[in-house]
C-alpha cells in the first residue's frame, strides 16, 4: 500500500500544475450558476506545457510499479534490487560506544 502512495502524490501534483486557471491565468464564463466550470485539464485537450514532464513521471512510476510486481522478487533480487524484511545487519568493525567514547567526554 505504501509503495503505491507516491504515484498517487504525483497524480495529484500533476493535476493542481495542469490547472491553467492558476498558472496559466486562463478562464471560461458561465452564463448559469449550474452550469458546470470547464477546468480545461488535460484531458480536454492534450498540449504540451510544463505539466507534461510530471506526466511523464507518472507513466514512468506506474510501468516501474507494474515491472516490479510481475517480476519475480528473487530475479530483482540478483540485480541488487530488493527490499528485505529480514534485520539490517551492518558489521563495521567499530568498537563498542563506550570503548570509543570515553566517560570524561561526555560532558
Amino acid at each position: 500500500m505504501v509503495t503505491t502512495a507516491p504515484i498517487f502524490l504525483l497524480i495529484n501534483g500533476f493535476w493542481m500544475i495542469d490547472n491553467k486557471a492558476i498558472f496559466d491565468n486562463t478562464w471560461v464564463y458561465r452564463m448559469k450558476t449550474t452550469e458546470n466550470m470547464k477546468s480545461d485539464h488535460f484531458f480536454e485537450g492534450f498540449s504540451v506545457s510544463h505539466s507534461t514532464p510530471m506526466l511523464i513521471f507518472i507513466g514512468f512510476s506506474i510501468g516501474l510499479k507494474i515491472i516490479t510486481t510481475i517480476i519475480p522478487e528473487e530475479t530483482i533480487a540478483r540485480f541488487g534490487f530488493t527490499l528485505s524484511c529480514d534485520e539490517i545487519s551492518v558489521d563495521e568493525d567499530l568498537p563498542n560506544f563506550f570503548e570509543a567514547i570515553k566517560l570524561r567526554h561526555a560532558s
